[in-house]
């Protein structure tokens, strides 16, 4: 999405030295269109001589060889956005699939009307992250952030709210004003 890219920017300007970083995308769209790419996004902002290394996902096929790495990386932070239906990395609502707690560490997914597929990573391993935080912004959030942290817990119709619900840790918001316009 486009939410992350001001807070990527920040930390480009900010952070000069990435030799300990390894950052992974939460999800991913399997589109050969590179405007759509968030890894296209992430790469054209930070150097990729300076920036950090990105772990990329194999977009025409098997994720195995980034689940056997990832398998002994325990995450250190996860940053995530607040789709407008409640969707958080591609966990969408209305499927039940997203919620199987097993060992995978990816799951591949699919929104209605799109003509692509996407990976994302899953909620057992978005939930092993030592700190979570959702960078929400603009008034077109206002209502399903509202929803997710003041509504009917149903993770099945707001996905988002599995994570908000199940997670050990303290949660981080990062939202505009107009975000949080309707929270209480």
């Amino acid at each position: 999405g486009k939410t992350p890219q001001l807070f990527y920017k920040k930390l480009a300007s900010k952070i000069n030295n990435w030799d300990s970083t390894q950052l992974i995308l939460s999800d991913e769209r399997l589109t050969n269109d590179k405007l759509l790419s968030n890894t296209k996004m992430v790469n054209d902002i930070f150097d990729k001589n300076n920036g950090p290394s990105v772990i990329e996902y194999n977009l025409s096929g098997s994720q195995s060889s980034i689940e056997k790495k990832l398998k002994s990386i325990k995450p250190n932070l996860a940053i995530l956005g607040l789709g407008q239906d409640g969707h958080t990395a591609s966990l969408f609502p209305g499927k039940p699939e997203v919620f199987i707690n097993n060992e995978n560490i990816t799951i591949y997914s699919k929104k209605e009307g799109e003509e692509f597929s996407r990976i994302s990573l899953t909620f057992n391993y978005l939930m092993k992250s030592e700190r979570i935080i959702f960078l929400i912004d603009g008034e077109k959030k206002a209502r399903v952030l509202h929803e997710c942290l003041e509504g009917e817990y149903n993770p099945l119709k707001l996905p988002a709210q599995y994570i908000l619900h199940n997670y050990k840790n303290h949660i981080h918001f990062i939202c505009d004003t107009h975000a949080a316009k309707y929270l209480s």
